[in-house]
């Protein structure tokens, strides 16, 4: 198939755009709480990742970890009811 035929999508276009993903923004002169630092968003544009540590506090994730452990105990009945496992770890 050349790259004439080849079906083409709403809103494809030839030419790239990248710089809004490979370019840091300019930096700010008024920094707000919590704004990561200057060395934090140039290595995100970098590398393309960053590691925010402690980012959320322990008692803000405990909510989700007992969220996430009634799914996994609910998934796990729901699969030995099944007969698809031998047994829910229980």
């Amino acid at each position: 198939m050349s790259a004439a035929d080849r079906k083409r999508f709403p809103g494809e276009v030839d030419t790239g755009y990248p710089d809004p993903f490979t370019v840091a923004p300019p930096d700010v002169t008024d920094r707000k709480p919590g704004q990561l630092p200057r060395e934090q968003i140039l290595k995100f544009f970098d590398e393309g990742y960053i590691v925010v540590s402690d980012y959320f506090r322990r008692e803000e994730l405990d909510p989700c970890r007992e969220d996430i452990d009634l799914m996994v105990d609910q998934l796990a009945q729901k699969l030995y009811s099944a007969g698809k496992i031998s047994g829910t770890c229980d």
